[in-house]
């Protein structure tokens, strides 16, 4: 709770020394947070290296960091700290809206007229890009170097193809 403790635990030295000398109003050793804690107390608290402070530390970072992870802050002023944004407020329904007809007709008419061809017209090119690319690497170390370097000119080709595409 006090900017000098949270300092100490997180090992940051130089906000330390920033808190301690600063000639505004120097932070106080004495302070003690709600719990009654002093700067001290918490360093003791984590200096503690048994097995089962390292596994009470280790959780408490985990669930920490879950949290800001999973958080989503509501206030305009802090959105663009959040992590989180819930743009449709109204659940997964996406398997939902496919069952609908007209949006069904649709997706399937998109499929027969162009997606169709352009998914075929992929694959057979990956397919001969893939059978090209293949015989250089199982006849590297022969003396057909023709065959070899016209092999690795085509797979670069159809690598700058799907590349660009």
């Amino acid at each position: 709770e006090l900017p000098l403790s949270l300092a100490a635990c997180t090992n940051q030295l130089n906000i330390v020394k920033f808190l301690l000398e600063n000639p505004y109003q120097p932070a106080n050793i004495a302070a003690q947070d709600s719990m009654g804690n002093t700067v001290l107390h918490a360093l003791v608290e984590i200096a503690d290296d048994t097995d089962d402070n390292t596994k009470f530390v280790t959780k408490m970072y985990n669930d920490v960091f879950a949290y800001i992870l999973r958080r989503e802050m509501k206030e305009p002023e802090c959105r663009h700290l959040s992590r989180k944004f819930t743009e449709w407020a109204y659940g997964p329904n996406r398997h939902e809206m496919l069952l609908v007809e007209p949006l069904n007709q649709l997706l399937q008419d998109k499929w027969d007229r162009f997606v169709k061809h352009l998914f075929y017209f992929n694959f057979f090119i990956y397919t001969v890009h893939i059978l090209i690319l293949t015989p250089p690497f199982i006849f590297r170390h022969t003396r057909g170097e023709y065959f070899r370097v016209t092999g690795e000119i085509l797979s670069v080709l159809g690598g700058a193809y799907f590349f660009f595409r």
